[in-house]
């Protein structure tokens, strides 16, 4: 038996109607949450002097997916769904240029040596899997054998390698 009109679950409807009406409104809460951020400082130890004072350095807070998401007041699959969800296409650049951006800060950061590359790697991966694509290739020759590949763009791998160098 088919659902009667009407019903928001019926066949066709992809359920709850959109938290941004348009995407002027989703832009100006994103640019609102990277306002926030850049308004807050917090301070970091860098020594102690002989004498016992300590030296600090004020430093930025990074920009998060999660923070975001909070900020908006939506989960990390609803942004999802802005970024590359049918239906959703007229949002998609505002929200790949957010992440563009907090991928960019982290970069940058990593760069000057304020994260441990590890902790850096970990952070893009998750922020994009998709372009960070762990293909496993399996062989195999009496027991299983697994091989980690990481596939990435030319221009990535030449950021990536002269991040790693400079170890």
């Amino acid at each position: 038996m088919p659902a009667p009109l009407g019903n928001k679950y019926a066949l066709g409807n992809s359920g709850r109607s959109k938290l941004y009406e348009t995407p002027e409104d989703l832009e100006r809460d994103i640019q609102s949450y990277f306002d926030t951020v850049d308004s807050k400082k917090h301070r970091q130890l860098v020594t102690i002097t002989k004498n016992g004072d300590e030296i600090y350095k004020e430093k930025d807070y990074p920009y998060t997916i999660e923070g975001l998401c909070l900020h908006l007041y939506i989960t990390p699959q609803t942004l999802i769904n802005y970024r590359k969800k049918k239906g959703y296409e007229e949002y998609f650049e505002i929200v790949k240029r957010a992440i563009l951006k907090i991928r960019n800060q982290y970069i940058q950061l990593g760069l000057v040596g304020d994260y441990e590359n590890k902790l850096l790697q970990f952070v893009l991966i998750n922020i994009c899997p998709e372009e960070y694509k762990n293909k496993i290739e399996e062989t195999k020759k009496g027991d299983m054998k697994h091989r980690h590949t990481i596939e990435v763009t030319e221009k990535q791998a030449k950021k990536i390698d002269a991040f790693f160098e400079k170890e």
